[in-house]
């Protein structure tokens, strides 16, 4: 019987991409998203988080330990005042998130 040559792990990658409102300049996002490191920190589940940033958008790719934890992770990010700054900075119409399984080959 042949096996599978990957696994599919319940590790989560949590995709962010936004753009920030006309005027805002990248150091205030940075700064703002820089200020949410600690509210993640707090949240279970949370692995790490990587930020990249391509022409006028942001992109926050986020390592969950769960599908589960990342969804539940998301409500505890979206209603802590610690993330208020970042909210504050953000163009909401064109944020998007999506998720995906990690996969070990």
């Amino acid at each position: 019987m042949e096996s599978s040559m990957y696994k599919i792990k319940t590790s989560i990658v949590e995709y962010v991409e936004f753009k920030p409102l006309n005027g805002v300049k990248d150091e205030q996002v940075f700064s703002a998203l820089k200020e949410t490191d600690s509210l993640l920190q707090d949240i279970k589940g949370f692995k790490s988080r990587l930020i990249a940033k391509s022409d006028q958008i942001f992109v926050e790719v986020v390592y969950w330990d769960s599908q589960e934890e990342a969804s539940k992770g998301l409500k505890i990010f979206q209603e802590d005042i610690r993330s208020k700054n970042l909210f504050n900075l953000i163009d909401k119409d064109t944020v998007t998130i999506r998720y995906s399984s990690i996969v070990d080959l």
